[in-house]
C-alpha cells in the first residue's frame, strides 16, 4: 500500500510571507527584539512567523505593517497573504510581478535538499548558459531588454545560491530539448559543451530521456520537484500564460514522485546521456 505524504505543518504562502516579514523588518533597520516590542508580541513568536512556522494572524500582519511602514498595495497584498497562509497550494497569477513569482521560488531553493527539473523542450534552468537564457526569453516573447536582463540576473542568482550550498540537483531533459538549436548553432554548442561540464559536479546528475522512448508520462509538460529535511516536497510548474503553479497536497506530491521514478526508469544513464550530449555538440561543430 502506498504511504501518503504528511501534511506540512507550514505552508508555502506561510513561509513566502514570513521571508518578506523578514525582508522588510530588515530594510527598515529593526531588530528581532524591536519589532515584536512594537507590536507586543514575543521574539519568539515573531521568529516563528519569519519562518512560518506559526499561522499569521491578520492582525499581527497589519501592526508589523504599521510599525514597518508599509501602506498601499504592498501592505494589501500581505494582508491577502495573511488571510490565505495555512492554505495548501498556491496559484501565482499572470499579473503576480516576476518579482514576487522568483521570490518564492528564491524562498524555496534557500530551504531545499534536493532538486529534480524534469524539462521537455529547454535545457533546465540550473544549468543554462546566459547566453541560451537570452534567446530562450526572447523566444518567449519578451522584447524589453532591461526586463530581460532582471531575469538573466534572477536566474543566475538562483544557479548560485543552489551551486553554493550543493543542493543535490537531478536534471532530466527530453532529447528533443538538445537538438533544438536556440539560439543559433554556436550558441546551442557552448550551451551543451556547459551541460557536460556541470554534469561533472558531485551535485549534478543530468540525465537524458531518449526520442525512441516514445510516449511516457513527462510528455505532460516541465515541473521542478523540490525536497526539503524539515517538511514534506513542493512541485511547482510554470504554466505557458505566464502564471504558475505550486503543489503541497500530499496527492499530488505523491503523483509526481511516481512520474519521477517513471521518468527515471526509462531515461539514459548519466554517463549515457553525458555521451549523448557530447555526441550532438560534435555535430554542431
Amino acid at each position: 500500500m502506498t504511504m501518503m505524504t504528511r501534511r506540512p505543518e507550514s505552508t508555502v504562502r506561510g513561509e513566502v510571507l514570513g521571508a518578506e516579514l523578514r525582508r522588510i523588518r530588515e530594510t527598515a533597520g529593526l531588530t528581532l527584539l524591536e519589532a515584536s516590542e512594537s507590536v507586543g508580541i514575543s521574539p519568539s513568536h515573531l521568529s516563528k512567523l519569519e519562518t512560518g512556522k506559526r499561522a499569521h494572524r491578520i492582525e499581527d500582519v497589519a501592526s508589523l505593517c504599521t510599525v514597518y511602514r508599509v501602506f498601499g498595495q504592498e501592505r494589501r497584498d500581505l494582508l491577502e497573504f495573511a488571510r490565505n497562509s495555512s492554505e495548501l497550494g498556491y496559484w501565482q497569477k499572470r499579473s503576480l510581478s516576476f518579482a514576487s513569482k522568483v521570490g518564492t521560488l528564491r524562498v524555496l531553493e534557500s530551504r531545499a535538499t534536493a532538486l529534480f527539473n524534469f524539462e521537455t523542450m529547454f535545457v533546465p534552468g540550473y544549468l543554462q548558459t546566459v547566453p541560451y537564457m537570452r534567446a530562450v526569453m526572447r523566444g518567449g516573447m519578451i522584447n524589453d531588454e532591461e526586463e530581460i536582463d532582471r531575469r538573466v540576473v534572477a536566474r543566475i542568482q538562483r544557479q548560485s545560491g543552489v551551486r553554493h550550498r550543493s543542493v543535490a540537483v537531478t536534471a532530466v531533459v527530453c532529447e528533443a530539448a538538445l537538438r533544438t538549436q536556440i539560439g543559433g548553432t554556436a550558441i546551442m554548442r557552448d550551451q551543451l559543451k556547459h551541460v557536460v561540464e556541470a554534469a561533472a559536479r558531485p551535485n549534478v546528475t543530468f540525465q537524458v530521456v531518449p526520442n525512441s522512448v516514445g510516449m511516457h508520462p513527462g510528455l505532460e509538460g516541465p515541473f521542478l520537484r523540490l525536497r526539503f529535511a524539515d517538511r514534506p516536497g513542493v512541485v511547482f510548474l510554470g504554466c505557458g500564460d505566464g502564471s504558475s503553479l505550486i503543489f503541497e497536497e500530499p496527492e499530488d506530491i505523491e503523483y509526481y514522485k511516481v512520474v519521477t521514478a517513471a521518468l527515471l526508469g526509462v531515461a539514459l544513464s548519466p554517463q549515457e546521456s553525458v555521451a549523448l550530449v557530447s555526441g550532438i555538440a560534435a555535430e554542431l561543430e
